[in-house]
């Protein structure tokens, strides 16, 4: 199960988790079958529930990655994880004082060290059958879908009818069954057993670069690694068995974590995805601005803050004079630095917190929160200032570029974007009609249409500051 950019924590994180087993195993190796606590049932019980919370809530997540990506190995994972905590919660019902004084079922005292057996037993048998599975389903897609969840579901009632009749075979025949009273050897032994079936499939796995199939064998190493400490500690409550414990909760848990992180990655890189994504959407790719939605985003903002705040805000349309005509003499792509450059030269007239975005081919609009229209003429006059002052050089050209800009309020009271953007679109019109290269302030709500007749007090030149005729 290759992964590839959300893949999970592996490599370093890998050996690190093999060196910390392995020094546990030499170090308690010496002193395994010194007892280190008295008898206590709850402390064996808290062990096994979390090495079956942590076993079912991995074949949970397993059986979920199976669905999504159809792998049998996935499955056959899911099923073995499923065996050992289904295994384990068996031995809980029949060891007693685990649940209560004497047992919920009632069997041989050696029932519960035979579950244990088994389970790590066929753990390592589980895991060899998975590595030898086919990596993905071959069925079509719609097919594939019904067949996976018809799996899940025979796997789910095939693990549990399979631990049922385990728990009833060994509570039926457990008086003619070999008496034990330490289940580390017999269960060191089923790994010694199995393991030269694991090898050759551990072999390939170890050659294959995907991080999942590592964590499967850490697992599996921590599980056979609980026997061996087992097998040393002999009785329960030994340092050795203690250890067998810690391991039995690294087995059953480190794939568990491990894919917690992956899915904690997956949603960090998801997460940045979507915001790149978003940022893309909202800027335009030639000048940087915002994208026409992203810009009518802002206004209706705008809009929607002038009449919460009850503040007139500003908001201003910037035309490129006859870019028409520079895109006829020098071509479309020069056409498109002057652009960019306009745009550079009016985000360096702004302040902070205002924005501007790109409107149409050749318009810009200013949104200029909490802006009255003084303070949005001088803002206005200084992008044009920006814009004439230095000529743009495409090429081997020095074009002298103006603008022309239309500003207009927002009013706290009743306005609307598009009342907003038909006055400042007829102010943009006059200074057009008067001679480009200027601004032009409508200060009415009473506007309509998108080249309305103003009467003289509506619009005035801001370059000059004189009220003039429409």
């Amino acid at each position: 199960m290759r992964r590839g950019r959300h893949s999970m924590p592996g490599g370093s994180t890998q050996a690190g988790l093999a060196v910390v087993m392995a020094f546990l195993v030499l170090a308690v190796a010496p002193f395994a079958a010194t007892r280190v606590v008295a008898d206590s049932s709850p402390l064996d019980a808290s062990f096994f529930m979390v090495i079956i919370f942590a076993a079912l809530l991995t074949a949970f997540l397993l059986l979920h990655r199976f669905l999504a990506e159809g792998d049998l190995r996935l499955l056959a994972l899911a099923a073995t994880y499923l065996f050992t905590g289904f295994t384990f919660s068996a031995r809980q019902l029949v060891v007693p004082g685990v649940l209560r004084a004497d047992s919920v079922i009632h069997a041989p005292l050696a029932t519960g060290k035979w579950l244990w057996i088994i389970a790590h037993g066929a753990f390592p048998l589980a895991i060899a059958v998975s590595m030898m599975l086919p990596r993905r389903s071959q069925d079509p897609e719609a097919r594939a879908a019904r067949r996976a969840y018809r799996l899940v579901g025979a796997v789910v009632a095939g693990t549990t009818l399979l631990v049922v009749l385990v728990t009833a075979g060994l509570v039926h025949f457990g008086p003619v069954l070999p008496h034990i009273t330490r289940e580390g050897p017999p269960a060191l032994l089923a790994n010694l057993v199995t393991l030269p079936l694991v090898l050759p499939s551990a072999y390939r796995y170890c050659r294959r670069r995907g991080s999942f199939e590592r964590w499967v064998l850490v697992a599996l190493t921590a599980f056979v690694a609980d026997a061996a400490v087992t097998a040393m500690g002999g009785q329960p409550y030994t340092l050795g068995w203690l250890a067998g414990q810690v391991l039995g909760i690294i087995a059953a848990s480190v794939l568990l974590v491990a894919m917690v992180g992956e899915m904690g990655l997956l949603y960090l890189n998801l997460s940045v995805a979507h915001q790149r994504l978003s940022l893309q959407s909202a800027e335009d790719v030639l000048t940087g601005a915002l994208s026409r939605r992203a810009l009518m985003g802002r206004i209706e903002m705008l809009v929607a803050q002038a009449r919460y705040r009850q503040f007139r805000s500003a908001l201003a349309i910037v035309d490129l004079d006859y870019l028409k005509q520079i895109n006829d003499d020098h071509g479309h792509l020069m056409g498109d630095q002057v652009l960019a450059e306009v745009a550079s030269r009016i985000r360096n007239g702004l302040r902070e917190g205002d924005g501007f975005g790109r409107y149409g081919g050749d318009e810009f609009i200013v949104v200029m929160p909490e802006t009255d229209y003084p303070d949005g003429r001088i803002i206005a006059n200084r992008m044009l200032e920006l814009i004439r002052s230095t000529p743009i050089r495409v090429g081997n050209h020095d074009l002298k570029v103006t603008a022309t800009i239309g500003i207009t309020g927002v009013e706290p009271r009743g306005d609307t974007v598009e009342a907003v953007l038909v006055r400042a679109d007829a102010a943009l019109y006059e200074a057009k009609a008067r001679g480009r290269d200027q601004v032009v302030v409508c200060h009415s709500r009473e506007t309509s249409g998108r080249r309305p007749i103003r009467p003289r007090s509506y619009v005035d030149n801001a370059s000059s500051g004189r009220a003039d005729s429409a």
